[in-house]
């Protein structure tokens, strides 16, 4: 994720990069038993996770604009937002 922002961002660091020392020093604070599944909180309880999400955005973005912005890289497949015009 850091490298991502700083990709995006020349110059700059996420404030998490400067945090992460110290998250990995608090590892054995975690409960155990490794992560837990992540929470389909969606309309789209019919796919997958990650999935489900993506299609969140691209609804949000289709209804109550504005699309997302993509900088220093290319939009995604899976963010193609399909726009139709009513004339």
């Amino acid at each position: 994720m850091c490298k991502e922002y700083r990709w995006r961002f020349p110059g700059r660091r996420h404030k998490t990069e400067v945090l992460i020392p110290e998250l990995e020093r608090s590892e054995s604070l975690l409960a155990a038993g490794g992560l837990r599944p992540f929470a389909n909180c969606t309309p789209f309880k019919e796919l997958p996770v990650f999935d489900a999400y993506r299609a969140t955005l691209r609804e949000k973005w289709r209804n109550d604009g504005p699309a997302a912005r993509w900088t220093n890289w290319r939009r995604p497949d899976w963010a193609r937002v399909e726009v139709s015009i009513f004339l």
